[in-house]
């Protein structure tokens, strides 16, 4: 699992607990967004979560 974004300092610590508690290469999150990775990852991934408040089904 690989996560690009900019959470909220509440919401930050669980995902770490969550990379640590996983462990190795299988979970790895940026806190923040670099637009160059955001293109790779998308590329790589074989399926897309993409959380939206505005859209009912996170479109891209």
């Amino acid at each position: 699992m690989r996560c690009s974004a900019r959470p909220r300092p509440a919401r930050a610590g669980p995902l770490r607990r969550a990379r640590r508690r996983i462990g190795g290469p299988d979970a790895a999150f940026a806190f923040y967004y670099d637009e160059p990775l955001s293109h790779l990852m998308y590329a790589a991934c074989d399926f897309l979560l993409v959380p939206s408040i505005f859209e009912p089904c996170g479109l891209t």
